[in-house]
């Protein structure tokens, strides 16, 4: 590294050259490069004294456009550099425009050209020398074209050290990256008009909070196609914002926490939403994504609280986890027949009445629909788990319709649903998890299958209405006794039990709760220490009251078992066929 910055001080160094020039065409001096093709620009220095050092460009003022091509006797030059100090105290200059071909600007080349209103940087621009444009006071508006400069350009001092009244920073389409230091002076920045088709990061990123609350209008051009990372991340004040129609891909944490941005409307190039870009815009109430968007990243509109609706296109297969959540506003939105996953916390605290969820979703995150205001749902018949706090605290959830395939019904599934009364549960669950059913205080009956084998801590804790109990299982399944369970919120201090107690029904009045369990195993339910304080009474589980003895139907007709779930024709048992009950030998 220290061999690497002594090489580039050597660069610099060797731009000193006081009155060396090999010619002049209209009042520049300029110096042949030893390759023979290029050009440096190069001060012309007085012999005598401070300040009437620099005479060679004193007299220059208005625009200065300078050339990307110089003719001499007969030979064609490109400007490449521009030398130490070359134009340093112009202070008649209100304009500077760096041609394209020129990469290398030296030290304070620029420095205290004071009248200097307006600074175009050309696309080629790659090495800038400690304070090559500082102390421009009065610049207004700066042009970046650059398409990457070197990091030493910024390892001793941003480039536009002092440009304390810049109000306006325009971006041009082949900038691919972007210093992060060279902002940082930027204590007026009000406009930013982005119009880099790839740039890899964000200059405006590691801003001071007092810089980024200064800007109030980003306009991003047609010729954008991706917005980096970051974009305007924390521009709480950006209250004009629009979009041109060529971005395909938003990155992470673009627009994360602009609390005033109101509309983001994209068109159908629009491929990729990524996490967290719109966190928390809280002022954010109308969000149109095209029809062809196939990615929304995580959490990508959490905290949008006043965000009322959005659609979602065939052309997306997954809801990330928490792309939704805590959107206090959203009611309205649909899921495509397309999406295969709905991500956890998803929809989490969204005021959605109701979901019509497609065949083709085979997962369901953790906590995916729980705070919404659904009053029924329908498991997809892919699904197999329901995950932990799905519907947790959905207070207007009345009937739950778990499709047969489910195994697995995880912790606090349904915590706090006030308004649940009955519930089944498939045939091939085999546990229920910890504070699945807790606080459902209108829960009156609880159908348990046969395959049941335990009943986890707290699981239907506080049910105060719960009444009945049909259990179907042959053997008694294990009814925790909350070993092993910690949990600051709900256990111990809310829930005591002594040891060897019922912790699964803790807070439940269980002499009034009758287990309806097989014939013949009323017995091994009451020997067990929890099931026998319930109320045990042996009833025929088929609910058939009269058996008629066939053999297996011919023919397509559809049978269930007493559970009501389909079986084919090796099914032996009760069955119910084309309304009837009969029993298949």
């Amino acid at each position: 590294m220290k061999k690497f910055l002594l090489t580039l001080f050597a660069i610099f160094a060797s731009m000193v050259s006081a009155g060396a020039y090999d010619f002049m065409v209209d009042g520049i001096y300029y110096d042949i490069n030893e390759d023979g093709t290029t050009l440096a620009i190069v001060p012309l220095f007085s012999t005598v004294p401070k300040p009437l050092l620099y005479e060679s460009y004193k007299d220059f003022t208005g625009d200065l456009v300078l050339p990307d091509t110089v003719t001499y006797n007969g030979t064609k030059y490109t400007v490449k550099f521009i030398n130490n100090e070359a134009f340093k105290y112009c202070n008649g200059l209100t304009s500077v425009t760096l041609p394209n071909t020129v990469t290398t600007v030296g030290m304070m080349a620029f420095h205290h050209c004071d009248s200097l209103e307006t600074l175009t940087i050309g696309t080629s621009l790659y090495m800038s020398g400690s304070g090559a444009f500082t102390n421009c006071k009065n610049v207004k508006t700066v042009n970046w074209n650059a398409r990457k400069i070197h990091p030493f350009s910024s390892y001793l001092a941003s480039p536009l050290l002092g440009y304390s009244n810049v109000t306006t920073f325009n971006v041009g389409p082949d900038v691919e990256e972007i210093p992060e230091a060279l902002l940082y002076s930027f204590f007026s920045l009000n406009t930013i008009n982005w119009n880099a088709r790839n740039c890899a990061n964000s200059p405006f990123a590691t801003l001071r909070d007092d810089i980024k609350a200064m800007v109030k209008t980003v306009n991003i051009g047609d010729s954008v196609r991706s917005l980096p990372p970051s974009f305007i991340k924390g521009m709480k004040n950006v209250e004009n914002l629009t979009i041109g129609k060529s971005v395909t891909t938003i990155g992470p944490e673009a627009f994360n926490g602009c609390v005033k941005i109101t509309t983001a409307v994209f068109n159908d190039n629009l491929r990729s939403v990524g996490a967290f870009a719109f966190h928390y815009c809280t002022s954010l109430n109308k969000v149109e994504l095209g029809n062809n968007i196939e990615f929304l990243g995580q959490y990508a509109f959490n905290g949008c609280v006043k965000l009322g609706s959005i659609h979602l296109p065939e052309t997306i297969t997954e809801i990330s986890d928490g792309v939704f959540n805590n959107c206090q506003y959203l009611a309205n939105v649909n899921i495509p027949r397309s999406i295969t996953r709905i991500g956890a916390r998803a929809f989490n605290g969204c005021p959605i009445s109701s979901f019509d969820l497609p065949a083709t979703i085979t997962e369901i995150g953790d906590g995916a629909f729980a705070s919404t205001r659904i009053s029924s749902m329908s498991i997809p018949p892919a699904v197999t788990k329901i995950a932990s706090w799905t519907f947790s605290h959905c207070y207007n959830l009345k009937t739950i319709d778990i499709h047969n395939r489910v195994t697995d019904i995880g912790n606090s599934v349904f915590y706090n649903c006030e308004s649940l009364t009955h519930v089944t549960l498939p045939p091939a669950v085999k546990v229920i998890g910890e504070t699945a059913f807790i606080r459902c205080y209108e829960l009156q009956s609880v159908t348990l299958p046969e395959s049941l084998d335990s009943i986890g801590p707290l699981a239907f804790s506080r049910c105060h209405s719960l009444k009945k109990i049909y259990c179907y299982a042959q053997t008694p399944p294990i009814i925790s006794d909350g070993t092993g369970y910690v949990d600051d919120y709900d256990f111990p201090n809310a829930y005591p039990w002594r040891d060897g107690s019922c912790a699964s029904f803790a807070g439940n009045d269980l002499q009034h709760c009758t287990v309806y369990v097989p014939r013949g195993t009323g017995d091994s339910y009451r020997s067990d220490f929890c099931w026998s304080q319930f109320n045990i009474v042996e009833a025929d589980m088929s609910g058939v009251d009269e058996i008629n003895c066939v053999k297996p139907a011919d023919g397509p007709a559809q049978r269930y078992n007493v559970l009501g779930q389909p079986v084919g024709d090796d099914y032996h048992g009760i069955v119910i066929e084309n309304g009837k009950k009969i029993l298949v030998p």
